[in-house]
Formats: structure tokens, sequence, C-alpha cells
């Protein structure tokens, strides 16, 4: 009851609703039209009007003279900005007037606007204000001005008087219209009121029915518990006898309620839609099909379920748990209750996606077949055994059988009945022997020129399922071409011959499964003589036991006509029983009339060995790169020298397990003399590898890498061989890694040590530089007083002589004393000479030729001298510093060596300048310790152009000093 009432006041609020909105938009429009109607009526009428004016406007510009009012330029100019604005205004209404606006407000603006112009007009055509403003009077008596004012004001009356018209008229229309609406509205009302009044009615007849329905109810319904207690024992039972049926039903099964609340189900729906029972319990009908069958469904109920009982087999759509959509075949059953009321529904549900998509791949496979049909050039027709009537035909063979026969033929003909009588025997025969079971094939010429000259014909027959023939169908192809081929071919034959016995490619012809020719490089491939490889031969003998099938398949594809060519790679037998790689190309021809295939082919094993080879070391490549990623982490961190090595090592530990098969349960340790480094999760070990080395003080090194958890077996234990190799790497490259740090420590220390050493060298050599500068003085001083101070003292006494001596002896006295002088200066120059050396444009050949030369003046030293160097590619000091090495080590052999002979060979080479001093002297041994500084100093100067000193030395054997100086 309460549903009715509901759908009553929906239904009558939906009428009134509507009633209400009909009788706005009808009283809208009606309005709208009369106020548009009324503003366009009046618009023309003042645009009529205004026409007058315009030519008015015009005279009067034309009077208007050189006036000037107020002193502040030309009345024209003002006077015609008036008229412009009324010009433009009254553009303004000839817009409104053909715009359909509708504006009244518009108008009344315009109105008010010409009533202000008028009014300035008026001020201006008095004689006064002309006469205040010194203008001449009689200027303005014109009948073009007073006819301007009399126009503006008989306009702007109109415009009122029609604006007052116009909203007369829209009041009135308004009034009648909606006296209209208000009675439409009463009768509407009554109308409404009638009807609820009869629904009342209907629904106390509702109530009162459903009272005495339930007045029965209770009577029923003793009985009714009574026998539902009888009938509960025998559905227990039934209930017990059909669950084992309904759990095992491979086909879902489910039961819904009347307003789609799924009931029951068996396992096979659950496991159909892929939810849990818990998910079912929440989902209703409507949740597990598509939106587009629900109006479907709906209407499956009302016509067919409800009134049948039961539903027709149909097809519809579910919903996967996963959101997939998938087809399903079901009937569905009506569920009562004891009245016939409708309870539930049942029914049985079959997935049929595995069946859709066949239907869908045949639904292709037909069309695509019959595309082939109507697009091939062959004729091809089946036919009925029993009558001899033809069930299907392609367009080619309708136009060409025609023509041959002259009769039509298409789907239903008999073909016994369109068959001339000299051809219908035979191809009765051939059809006789086709529903036989025999496949028939032959060729066919032609004689009309509107036919194919040289057809094939082939009769095969068609099965039904259980293998009985109960058709055939023959295809006609025209074999025109084939026929002139062969005829081609047979005159091309000698020429392929010999270009084919001459190629380095194995070339072959195949009929059947025989070898009809070979040329003489494929019997070469396969080790046999090509006469006996022709005609006798069967090509099954040449393939490997494997690779037969593949080989006869394609065979047969090609015979068949399923393909033309074909290239594929085969494994081959010699007839040394070696098995050898080839490739195959191979076509279908035509040969000595029957069908062949012809192809190539070519010995590709040592190819193939090497991508095989190749494809190993890529494989081999790709282990490794896994293990040299690891060993360059590791590599990039012992790289670091600045860090502490606790802090590289620690970095180091957490990389190793990233180079093990099994990282997450990897961990590793490196242990140094009693330090010991490892990763976090180091703990029970289940696997260890370990690889053990020396540390540079000699203390015992480890690296070892556990798994923590149970890992398969490699070939010796759980880690590969390359693990293996790799940990030892590892621990190679941590005793390289403590060695160098150890010997940088080391070197470190000794380069302090040698500075020191070479700091206090350099006080000996300043001190010996002091020492040897006192005793150069010494020795000038002492050249001085023993030479040149006794010489001096005897030129003064040669002078005290030749005193008072006659002039003979005064002049001999005085050329002893010139005499000494010159000696004195010849001592002076020879000491200086000495002691000092140019600083600029040294000539360095001529310096060490001037002192071997002195040496072989001043000793029974034999000396050679080589010198092979240009003096512009040398600097001014290395020549200095260069003859300083040369005289102290000519010093050295003079004071030390006892030699006989010296040989200074200095030269120049790529790599710069390179001296040699040699001697045959007593010798010395280089290493020991000496209290001079000669050779200190010589290396200082050395060492000072970044050059390199070598002494070659021992007792008895003599001494080469050998210098290399870079420049």
């Amino acid at each position: 009851m309460n549903h009715s009432l509901r759908n009553l006041f929906i239904g009558y609020t939906a009428i009134v609703i509507a009633v209400v909105l009909i009788i706005y938009y009808t009283f809208s429009t009606v309005r709208s039209q009369e106020k548009e109607l009324a503003t366009i009526s009046k618009t023309r009428e003042v645009l009529q009007k205004i026409q007058p004016v315009f030519l008015d406007l015009t005279e009067f510009e034309s009077q208007l003279g050189t006036i000037v009012i107020f002193n502040k330029g030309n009345y024209t100019d003002a006077y015609n900005e008036a008229l412009l604005k009324i010009k433009n205004d009254s553009a303004l209404m000839m817009q409104l007037g053909t715009s359909h606006s509708g504006n009244r407000a518009d108008y009344h603006r315009l109105a008010s606007l010409l009533h202000n112009m008028t009014a300035f007009a008026e001020y201006l055509l008095r004689p006064g204000n002309a006469k205040k403003n010194n203008l001449p009077g009689n200027t303005w008596h014109s009948n073009s001005g007073k006819e301007i004012i009399t126009e503006f004001k008989t306009i702007a009356d109109k415009l009122e008087d029609a604006g007052r018209k116009t909203l007369s008229a829209s009041y009135n229309n308004t009034i009648n219209l909606t006296r209209r609406t208000f009675d439409f509205v009463k009768v509407m009302a009554g109308i409404l009121i009638l009807i609820l009044f009869v629904s009342f009615i209907f629904i106390y007849r509702d109530i009162k029915r459903r009272r005495k329905t339930e007045s029965r109810l209770k009577q029923f319904n003793t009985e009714l518990e009574r026998q539902v207690a009888e009938k509960a024992a025998l559905i227990r039972e039934k209930e017990e006898k059909y669950k084992r049926l309904y759990a095992s039903m491979t086909d879902a099964y489910s039961i819904i309620s009347m307003d789609g609340q799924l009931l029951e189900y068996n396992p096979s729906f659950k496991e159909m839609l892929g939810y849990t029972d818990e998910e079912l319990k929440q989902k209703k009908y409507k949740d597990i099909i598509p939106s587009k069958w629900h109006a479907i469904e709906e209407d499956m109920v009302k016509t067919q379920i409800l009134p049948n009982k039961f539903s027709p087999v149909y097809q519809k759509e579910y919903i996967h748990k996963s959101g997939r959509i998938f087809p399903v075949e079901l009937r569905t059953f009506l569920l009562e209750d004891k009245e016939g009321n409708p309870e539930a529904m049942w029914a049985i549900i079959r997935d049929i996606t595995d069946r859709r998509e066949a239907e869908n791949k045949l639904a292709i496979s037909e069309k695509n077949l019959r595309y082939v049909l109507a697009s091939t050039s062959d004729n091809f027709y089946v036919l009925q055994k029993k009558d001899y009537r033809i069930l299907l035909i392609n367009e080619a063979a309708e136009k060409n059988l025609r023509r041959a026969w002259g009769k039509p033929v298409t789907i239903g003909t008999n073909l016994m009945d369109v068959i001339p009588a000299d051809t219908n025997e035979p191809i009765r025969e051939s059809l006789e022997r086709v529903f036989s079971g025999t496949k028939v094939e032959y060729e066919l010429q032609h004689v009309q020129s509107d036919l194919p000259t040289w057809v094939m014909v082939t009769y095969t027959p068609v099965y039904d399922d259980w293998g009985k023939v109960i058709g055939a169908y023959i295809l006609t192809k025209d074999i025109t071409e084939r026929k002139t081929a062969e005829l081609e071919l047979t005159e091309a034959e000698s020429k392929f011959r010999n270009l084919v016995e001459k190629s380095l490619v194995g070339v072959y012809i195949l009929l059947g499964d025989r070898i009809a020719y070979v040329n003489p490089r494929f019997a070469e491939i396969f080790g046999y003589e090509q006469s006996e490889m022709i005609n006798s031969f069967l090509t099954e003998m040449l393939v490997h036991p494997d690779d037969k099938e593949r080989f006869n398949e394609n065979v047969r594809k090609r015979f068949s006509g399923e393909t033309d060519s074909v290239h594929y790679e085969l494994r081959c037998l010699k007839k040394s029983g070696e098995v050898i790689e080839v490739e195959v190309f191979g076509s279908r021809i035509q040969y000595k009339g029957k069908p062949a295939v012809i192809g190539t082919l070519l010995d590709i094993t040592e190819r193939r060995k090497t991508e095989r080879e190749n494809e190993h070391v890529r494989m081999l490549l790709r282990e490794r790169v896994k293990e040299l990623s690891a060993l360059y982490q590791l590599g990039q961190v012992l790289q670091n020298e600045k860090k502490a090595i606790s802090t590289v090592l620690e970095n180091a530990v957490s990389i190793l397990p990233q180079g093990w098969q099994y990282t997450s349960v990897t961990a590793a340790r490196i242990v140094i003399g009693d330090t010991e480094y490892k990763t976090k999760n180091y703990g029970a070990v289940v696997h260890s590898q370990a690889a053990k080395f020396k540390g540079p003080e000699g203390e015992q090194g480890m690296v070892e890498v556990v798994y923590l958890e149970k890992r398969p077996q490699e070939k010796e234990d759980a880690f590969s061989v390359e693990e293996r190799n790799m940990i030892n790497m590892m621990a190679e490259m941590l005793r390289t890694y403590l060695f160098r740090r150890y010997e940088t420590e080391m070197n470190k220390k000794m380069q302090q040590e040698i500075l020191n050493r070479k700091v206090q060298e350099q006080k000996t050599v300043a001190r010996a530089i002091l020492n040897a500068q006192e005793r150069e003085r010494n020795k000038i001083g002492q050249e001085l007083h023993d030479n040149v101070n006794q010489i001096l003292a005897s030129i003064k006494l040669y002078l005290g002589m030749a005193r008072g001596k006659e002039e003979e002896e005064m002049a001999e006295t005085i050329r002893e004393s010139s005499q000494l002088l010159d000696n004195a200066i010849e001592e002076i120059r020879s000491l200086s000479k000495s002691q000092v050396t140019p600083l600029k444009k040294i000539d360095l050949e001529e310096l060490i030729q001037a002192l071997v030369d002195k040496l072989e003046e001043t000793s029974d030293v034999a000396v050679k001298f080589v010198y092979v160097i240009k003096d512009k590619q040398v600097e001014d000091d290395l020549k200095l510093n260069i003859y300083r090495i040369v005289q102290e080590q000519v010093n050295n052999i003079v004071k030390h060596a006892e030699a006989s002979v010296v040989s200074i060979a200095l030269h120049e080479n790529a790599d710069g300048i390179h001296l040699s001093i040699a001697d045959n002297g007593k010798g010395f041994v280089p290493d020991q310790k000496r209290k001079g500084i000669g050779l200190s100093n010589m290396i200082n100067r050395v060492e000072s152009f970044n050059g390199e000193l070598d002494i070659i030395s021992s007792p008895g054997n003599g001494c080469e000093i050998q210098i290399r100086i870079p420049c």
C-alpha cells in the first residue's frame, strides 16, 4: 500500500510541475512577443519622423556664419558639435528600430535628449540672448531655425506618446494573459483533485483485500506448519542426497532473491567469479553483471521467467573480480512459495569464453574463406553426393562454367543437367571415383578462345564427422602459364645446367622423395660423387634424424602448393657420418611435367660454430661484468690514500657481499693481525670461503665471505669457481693496498731522512765554499806577495838606481824595469784568468778545451775530448755548471786517480745533454763515505737542473761518471 501511495504521489507531483511549467512558458512567450511587436512599430514611426529633421539641420548649418560667442572660438564649431550628437542619437534610434530590442528606456532617454537640444536652440534663438552675447539678432530669425525647434518638440512629443501607448498596450495584454492562465489553473486543479479522489478509492479497496488475505493466511498457517514439519525431514534427506551433486557440479549454480540478493551458490560459481564467500555476501546480482545487461535481465524476468516459470537458454556477461568481463550461457528457473508467489530464481551458468573464442575464430575463418573464394581466379565449387547439386560456388566458377557449357550454374543447380552430353560421362566417372574416396586430378585443354588453354582439374572427396563421403569439391586451376613455362624450362635447361655446374653453392632439384639433380658442389658438400646422388638417392638419407620431420614438412608444403618458397636451416649428415649445418633455399617448380622443388644449399657449419663460440664468450662476459663491478668498487675504495686505513677497510668489507650471487644472505669479514672488520649482518655461518695473505710487517691477513643460510651446492661447494677466484683477487688487492700504504709511510720517512741529509750536505758545502773562498784569498795574497810584490820591489830598486846615472845607463835600467813591469802584468793576468769565468756568451767548448790543454801541459795525462753540442740551444747558466762539473772531476782525477788517460765526451740527443768523464786510474768504491765534498757538489749541480748522475767505478778499474741533463 505504501508503495502505491508513493507512486501516486510522485505521479501527481510530476503532473502539477509540468502544468505549472507549461503555463509559465506560455505566459512568458506571449508577453515577449507583444512587447517586441509594439516596440518595432513605434520605432519605425520614429524613424519616419526623423528624416525631415536631417534635411532641416543640413539647411540650417549652411546658414550659420562666423559668429563669435564669449570671445572663445567659432560658434559654428560649438553648434555643429551639438547637431552631431543629435545625429548620433538619431542613428541609435534607427539601430534600435531594426534590432527588435524593445527597450523603452532608450526611447525615453532619446526623447529627453531631444528636449534638451530644443531648449538649447531656443536659448540661442531669442533676440535677447543673441544681443547679450554680442550677436546680430536678425541672424537667428530665419525660418530654418524656427522649423528646427518646432520639429524637435514634435518628435519628442511623439516619442513620449508612443512610449505611453506601448506601455498601455503591454499592460492590457499582460492582464488578459494572466486571467486566462488563472482560469486554466483552476480547471487543472479540479482535474487533479478528481484524480486524487479516485486514487484513494482504489487504495481503500486494496487495503480491504489485503485484510481479507491476512485472515485466510492465519487459517492456513496451522496447516502449513504441520506440513512443513512433515516435509522438513524429507527435505533434509533430499538435501543431503543432492548436496554432493551440488558441490561436484562443473557448471556454476546460484540462487538469487527477487530483489537480486545472492542467496546460495556452489563452489564452481565462486571459482568462476574469483570472489571469496565473504566478498560474495556483500554483492548483489547486479554487481556481477555489466550495466548494459540490467535492463535486458529485468525484461527477461518480466516476459519469460515470471509468466513461464523458466527462461530459454540465453547468453550474457559476468564481471570477474579482476574486472575482466566474460560471456556465460545460462537458463533460469523460478522458485515459488506455497501460494505460487515468486520467491527466488535459480540458474545453471556455464562459462563459454573458450567456446566464444572458437566461434569467433570460426567466423573469421569462414569470412576469410569466402574472401579467398571470391578473390581467387580459380574455379571452385562444392557438389552434394546424393543429387549432384551445387552447395557452394565462387564467382569465377559461375562465369567460366557458363562459358564452357552455355548454361547458368549457381548454388542449387544439378550439375548433370547443365553438362553437355559429350562430356557428361567422363565427368560422372570422375565423380563416382571421388565419391568412393579417391582423389582425382587431370589436365584439360580447352579450344574455346575465351577460356584458359590448359587447366588442372582436381576432385577431392568431402567427409562428414563419421568419415563418410558426402560430396566433393572441384578445383579448376589455370595452368596455361605453367605449360608454357615447361616448354621454356626445357629450352633453358641446358643453359641452367651450364650455370649451376660451376656454381660455388650447392644446387638441387627434388622430385618426390628423390633427388633429380645436384650440381658438383652439392655432391662435394656431402662427400658423394655426383653420379651417386642423381635419380636414385633418397633425400632423407642426407637429413639428420632429429630434423627429418621439419624437412619433410617443408617439402610437403611446397609440393602441395601451400607455399611457393622456403628458407630455413637444417642439420645434415655427410657420407662419412659427420654432422654439418646447411642453409636451404627452395622454390616450387614444374620439372618434366611434374611438381618439383629447386633450391640452393650453403654449408654454414663453420659460421654457426663461430657464432656459438661468440655467444658462449658473451655469456661468460656477462658473468664477469658482475664480478668486475664489485672489484671495481673495491678498487675505487682502496685508491683513497687520504682516509685512515681502518676507515678504508670498513668501507671495503661492506662492498664484498655485492659481488656474490646471494647478496641478501651474504656477510663478509676482513682480519688484519688482531684487528677484525666485518659487516653488520655477520653471524652464524652456514657456508664459508676465505683467502689468506701476509701483511707488510708479516702479520696474518684474511678475507672471508660467508652465506648465512643454506645455499645450493656448486661443483665443489656453495660458491662458484668465479667467486672463489674473486675472493683471491680481493685478498690480493687488500694485500697490495696495505703494502702500498706501508711503502708510502716508509717513503715519507725516507724522504724526510734524505731531506735532512741534504740539508746537512748543503751546510757542509756552504762551509766548504767559505773555506775555499778563504784559501783563494790566501792564494791570491800569496801570489801577489811572492811574485808580483817581488817584481814591483825590483822595479822600484831599478828606478832608484837609475837616478843620477848617465843617459845610456838610465835607459838600460828603465828597459829592465819595463821588462819586470811586463812580467808583473802577466802574473796578474794569469792569476785573474785562473780565478774568473765569463758569465755571458760562454763558449763551453773553448773553456773545456783550455782546461784540457792546461791538464796536458802540467801533467803526463793524455786527454781525449769530444764535443758535439750546438751552443745556441744551451743556456749560459747550464754551460757554466757543466764547466764547473768537468773542472771538479778533472781536479779529482789529478789529485786522487793517478790516471794516465782521461776521456771527456759531451753530446746531445733527444732526451737532453749527455756528459761522460772516464779515466783509467785506481778507482774507488762509490758507496763508501768520503770526507771531501767534490762529488756532493757535482751531484747538487746536476740535480739543480733535474739531471741524473751515475758513478761507475771499482778499485783498480778506473772511474766513469755519466751525467744526463734534460734541456
